[in-house]
């Protein structure tokens, strides 16, 4: 038999062959061919299951709203909705309060708040038509989020990880303006450690009774806000407190989660008051504690809670300093709260999220030079899940004021899990920088965008850096100040590695094994 021959012949039983595989694959490969759909939506709806869907949305856009922005189901994936809507039952009365909560300690004062109905607001059947609308609707997964293009090597900071007589639990580190080095905070065993401007750490750490989460350097001595729990806990055991004089002095307790205290002369009697913020659990609030000259005098400025962080400039001109508050529970918001003086407040609303965008930071800057303070926000809290859910919203956003107090989204950095961000001069070219760091980072593709540096070229353009350092911690804190007392503006960063499962196994084995409690950024500008 020829070669031609033998080719025709393989030739034919091949074409049988795979004649045959279509014949009795069909099915299998028309549902490979079919185009790919979120997870429980079909591909076409039938008419009562577009009656419930239409039901569940209805009856979504007249609860939801009662507590927080009106969700969209794109906000995350259909199996986490689930997930999420199983922890909306004691809100809508349909299960006991407290179901599921392993810790009720301090739950009465949520009982007393009214948070949970005495009776259920809907029926069951209602509430699986809510849950199915936000299932069927949302996608299979979420889009990931669009990368940041770093360019090039940046100059202008050299790492520098110093030996620390403490692990990688670092819940806060800050600068001394007055002395250079810095201070942070071992959560684990409540202590604060000092190191001074040449990088020597001070013996023996200061033990103020608790864990500050924000340490402030004031007129009448540090500050700091003693958190109690870093975990979700309803127990009222933070506290205020102030060391002067080598003394611990308690300013307020018990505080439910306190996260921040901003110093601030509120009433322009030439004494420094303070704004205090509560993020609690369940309950919270923001007040301020107005200085009298032989103590304090509390005033409520927000009863909500996840009040996170204040900060203060006049917003409007009127010589008075202002407030705007960040919020990360319930309404996530910026509360902004115009001072009309005799110690009153006119509180207003803005730039209101859904409730999983995540709050994390605010802080005022002129981005754009014309005399109006502007807003700089990090969104990237991400807790409720484990492994925690990659979001393509949460980054860095600069909000420009329109004059009027209405804060536009001017510019917005993709940073999965962003925690904080700084606007400073770092450079000092005359302009605003931004470095941010991310508590949830995505370890696997993308794991040195825990450490973002923003420079800013032209007005409003910046170029984004990290650096090779930047993942040699899970960065839960950042201080800004001239550590080494050289005249331009270095950074450190804290690192808190607790475990979770989005963390690749071998980098929290990096971790574990050649941990970096701090991270300082030297600038090298000087």
């Amino acid at each position: 038999m020829s070669d031609r021959i033998q080719k025709f012949i393989v030739l034919i039983f091949a074409s049988i062959t795979f004649a045959v595989v279509l014949w009795t694959q069909r099915d299998a490969i028309q549902e490979l061919a079919k185009p790919e759909t979120p997870a429980g939506q079909p591909a076409e709806l039938d008419g009562p299951t577009k009656e419930r869907l239409a039901h569940g949305e209805t009856l979504a856009q007249q609860l939801c709203i009662t507590c927080h922005q009106l969700p969209t189901p794109e906000m995350l994936d259909a199996n986490s909705w689930k997930t999420s809507l199983s922890l909306m039952l004691p809100f809508m009365g349909l299960v006991p309060p407290g179901t599921g909560l392993t810790k009720t300690n301090g739950f009465e004062r949520a009982l007393a708040s009214g948070l949970f109905p005495p009776k259920p607001l809907l029926s069951r059947q209602d509430f699986e038509s809510i849950r199915e609308y936000y299932v069927t609707r949302a996608p299979r997964i979420l889009p990931a989020p669009k990368s940041l293009q770093f360019v090039g090597a940046q100059k202008t900071f050299e790492p520098v990880i110093p030996n620390t007589p403490f692990d990688a639990n670092c819940i806060a580190v800050r600068m001394d303006p007055e002395s250079g080095g810095l201070w942070a905070t071992h959560d684990p065993t409540q202590t604060v450690h000092r190191m001074a401007s040449n990088f020597e750490w001070q013996t023996p750490p200061l033990t103020p009774g608790g864990s500050p989460v924000e340490i402030r350097f004031t007129a009448s001595g540090i500050v700091g806000v003693l958190i109690g729990d870093f975990m979700p806990s309803m127990e009222r055991n933070g506290a205020l407190v102030r060391w002067r004089a080598g003394k611990v002095e308690t300013l307020a307790a018990p505080l439910h989660r306190p996260t921040d205290v901003l110093p601030v002369d509120l009433n322009g009697d030439g004494r420094e008051d303070l704004v205090v913020c509560e993020y609690g659990h369940f309950t919270g609030k923001a007040f301020w504690m107005e200085n009298t000259g032989t103590g304090y005098e509390r005033h409520t400025l927000l009863e909500m809670p996840g009040c996170l962080n204040a900060v203060s400039t006049d917003f409007n001109d009127d010589g008075r300093p202002d407030l705007a508050i960040l919020t990360g529970q319930a309404r996530e918001a910026v509360f902004l709260l115009l001072n009309l003086g005799n110690n009153q407040f006119e509180p207003r609303m803005l730039l209101e999220r859904q409730p999983m965008w995540g709050h994390s930071h605010i802080e005022t800057a002129d981005f754009n030079n014309d005399g109006r303070p502007d807003f700089l926000i990090t969104n990237g809290d991400n807790g409720e899940r484990n492994p925690a859910l990659t979001r393509p919203y949460h980054g860095v956003r600069i909000h420009l004021n329109d004059g009027n107090n209405n804060f536009r989204e001017e510019i917005f950095f993709p940073q999965p899990g962003a925690y904080k961000a700084l606007a400073r001069d770092f450079d000092q070219d005359g302009d605003l920088d931004i470095a941010s760091i991310a508590f949830f980072a995505d370890y696997t593709l993308d794991p040195e965008a825990g450490f973002i540096y923003l420079k800013q070229g032209k007005s409003l353009k910046f170029s984004a850096h990290t650096l090779p350092q930047a993942n040699r911690g899970r960065w839960l804190t950042m201080g800004v100040g001239d550590v080494d007392r050289d005249g331009d503006l270095d950074l450190a960063l804290g690192a808190y590695n607790i475990p979770q499962g989005q963390i690749p196994r071998a980098l929290q084995k990096r971790w574990a094994d050649n941990p970096a409690p701090i991270l300082i950024l030297k600038n090298r500008t000087k």
